[in-house]
């Protein structure tokens, strides 16, 4: 029991002890645990779209942009195209870059014209014909509009330049106007572009281009133009393309944070890049298409996806790659939504390529042809701790092109798979219990192909998994729950400061006190969770409650001291003893012993021992001896009566042994009898 104003924990132990007295001497008696590739474009051969070139002259000396669908010619000086012109340029647009690129001032005297500004880095532009001057005036590298502006011609420009919009309107009226410059580095920003035509606001065909998008909406028939460069886009990003691609170049970055919104109308790719995307963690892409999502046409070209995409095609696919060796990678934390309908293709196709989805990343693709949704021809990584869904309502999930493809798998929670042909609304057709691994070899796209070479920790998937037969397979936090794991508690003892255990992965955890809430938390992907707590007493009772998608799973313990504890034997034994002819002074018979053990991490709580006499040694006639027991303290015997005494104290562990610490002592006027007696023991546990 625990004392209250001392608050020491307290044990009382009573023992009889005894003592048989005869007159002759006898024995004593001794008891007891991730179209084409432009192919290194050089500067003077560049990809052609739709009859459009972007070419330097040198009959003219001129350069053009020619169309050959509305037979119209642009032409500009041939300084802009010279080589030796283009290398200062570019050293020009490098030193203004670093001058002006920002767009956060603007020039203060709306007076400057473009004649007096040959020494100035920026100009403001109310009206067209500034706007095209300062395109067209090499030493102005930053340009920021006062007015919305209406552009009345084509023509292309060979600098770095800035475009700062502050919330304006350019009307391009379908004019285009291009960058005729390698390596060239733009920028526009804060700005809405319409009518833009298939050559949009700054198009080119230039090897090394870069345009920087910051905060632009376009509308018109394609919003970028960049058949060997790299758009990068931030901020707030939405286009509408009605005639050709939302974007067409070499690569695409969206940019952390960025929120990008693609509709594309005309039944072309939306988006058409060699090299690739790249989308970074916490940025948004939404797109929705008409014709097919995402196309990427260059070999080993990369989709790197570390912020959340959803890509939707009206009839087509939604993501293809029909390059050789091309990768697709989700990385951690990243979501993927990808959904084909109207045609019969897969959703997802990387031709000889690689699709790897990492821990925490969210994979749900759908598609309603007779192909496989998803089609690789190198491998497919679903690793561990990765969420994924891959449904088709006609054809099966996985499939392999143009040739076989390993497919690895892991979940935690299981698998569940539903045959072809079932609707996702009803329960799985065949659902194979977590932690579970996989692999296994597909040689096909269609529902006929051959599931080869099972490995899997679950028997029951290894001998019946047919990937042929599954139309959807659902893994990580997309497995439809019936159970969740059942929830352990490691041992509690009054110096726990943590609670842990194992529990359904990813579920909700709480520690409970007579349904009183004491530490919350989650459980990791591993199925392991670890809270901190206030240490309790011994005798606690703490639940355990982990919960997720309305399942629980509860457990309980029981707190256990840990600390100073004491073993006293039942019963002490002097054995038979003769009656002395002088006072004499016995030990206890056996080798008994009194031990204090102390099993606390710290074992720096202080105890003490303290007895006293609660019955005298009394025998069958009555007779009694008085205060005969005696306790050897240190160097001190103390005798034992009725009132409590402190026979020892200290710290950690300790063992009296009872032939060297406790006496009898018996005097020739004793009487012959058998004596008992009882002693209480009092073991005092201070707090540390």
């Amino acid at each position: 029991m625990w004392h209250l104003l001392k608050k020491e924990f307290l044990l009382g132990i009573s023992i009889v002890f005894m003592l048989t007295l005869i007159c002759v001497m006898e024995p004593i008696i001794v008891c007891s645990e991730d179209i084409q590739p432009d192919s290194s474009i050089s500067d003077s051969s560049f990809p052609t779209k739709k009859g459009k070139e972007q070419v330097v002259n040198s009959d003219n000396n001129q350069n053009e942009i020619s169309d050959s669908n509305n037979n119209k010619t642009i032409s500009g000086s041939k300084e802009e195209t010279d080589p030796t012109s283009e290398s200062i340029n570019k050293v020009e647009g490098k030193q203004n870059s670093e001058k002006s690129d920002s767009c956060e001032s603007m020039p203060s005297d709306n007076s400057e014209s473009i004649k007096d500004s040959k020494e100035n880095s920026s100009v403001k532009v109310s009206n067209y014909k500034e706007f095209k001057d300062a395109l067209l005036n090499k030493s102005i590298r930053t340009i920021y509009l006062d007015k919305d502006i209406k552009i009345l011609e084509s023509f292309n420009f060979s600098s770095n330049k800035v475009i700062c919009g502050n919330g304006h309107i350019i009307d391009m009226n379908f004019q285009s106007i291009g960058i005729a410059l390698k390596n060239a580095n733009c920028k526009i920003s804060d700005i809405k572009l319409t009518n833009q035509p298939i050559y949009p606001l700054f198009w080119s065909e230039y090897p090394g281009v870069t345009v920087d998008y910051t905060n632009v909406s376009s509308t018109g028939y394609q919003f970028i133009y960049l058949s060997a460069g790299t758009a990068n886009l931030e901020g707030e990003i939405e286009a509408t393309a009605t005639a050709e691609e939302v974007f067409q170049g070499k690569h695409i970055n969206i940019n952390k944070q960025a929120n990008v919104y693609f509709n594309d109308t005309s039944g072309a790719n939306a988006i058409y890049t060699g090299d690739g995307i790249n989308i970074e963690e916490g940025s948004n892409l939404i797109m929705n298409a008409t014709g097919l999502g995402l196309y990427m046409y260059k070999p080993n070209g990369a989709i790197n996806i570390a912020g959340n995409v959803q890509i939707s095609s009206q009839t087509n696919s939604a993501i293809r790659s029909d390059a050789t060796g091309g990768e697709m990678n989700l990385q951690e934390g990243a979501t993927l939504k990808a959904y084909s309908k109207g045609t019969d293709e897969e959703a997802i196709l990387l031709c000889n390529g690689s699709i790897v989805v990492k821990k925490q990343a969210n994979l749900e693709v759908t598609s309603e042809g007779y192909q496989s949704t998803v089609q690789t021809g190198n491998k497919l990584e679903l690793l561990k701790g990765s969420n994924f869904l891959i449904s088709n309502r006609k054809g099966n999930a996985l499939g392999a092109w143009t040739q076989k493809t390993s497919v690895s798998l892991s979940s935690s929670k299981g698998i569940d798979t539903w045959k072809v042909g079932s609707s996702l609304s009803e329960d799985p057709d065949k659902t194979y219990k977590g932690p579970l691994t996989a692999s296994f070899i597909l040689d096909t796209y269609v529902p006929a192909q051959h599931t080869t070479n099972v490995i899997s920790n679950n028997i029951d998937f290894q001998k019946s998994f047919d990937s042929g037969d599954v139309g959807t397979i659902a893994g990580g936090d997309y497995v439809k729950r019936k159970e969740i794991a059942p929830t352990t508690i490691e041992e509690l003892t009054n110096e726990s400061t943590e609670v842990k255990g194992t529990a359904e992965p990813n579920a909700h955890i709480e520690a409970k006190i007579n349904n009183r809430l004491i530490t919350s938390g989650k459980v990791d992907g591993n199925g392991i969770y670890q809270l901190s707590i206030p240490r309790q007493k011994a005798g606690t009772v703490i639940d355990v409650v982990a919960s997720i998608d309305g399942l629980y799973s509860e457990n309980s313990t029981v707190v256990k001291y840990v600390g100073p504890s004491i073993s006293i034997p039942n019963a002490i034994n002097f054995g038979k003893q003769e009656i002395p002819s002088i006072d004499k002074l016995i030990t206890a018979s056996d080798s008994q012993s009194i031990d204090i053990t102390d099993n606390s991490l710290l074992k720096d709580s202080t105890w003490k021992l303290s007895v006293k006499e609660d019955q005298r040694l009394i025998n069958e006639k009555k007779e009694q001896l008085f205060n005969r027991i005696l306790f050897n303290k240190g160097n001190k015997k103390i005798t034992i009566n009725a009132q409590d005494q402190i026979v020892a104290e200290g710290k950690g562990n300790k063992e009296f042994s009872l032939d060297k610490h406790m006496y009898l002592s018996l005097h020739p006027s004793d009487k012959i009898g058998m004596y008992e007696g009882e002693l209480t023991w009092t073991f005092i546990v201070a707090p540390s």
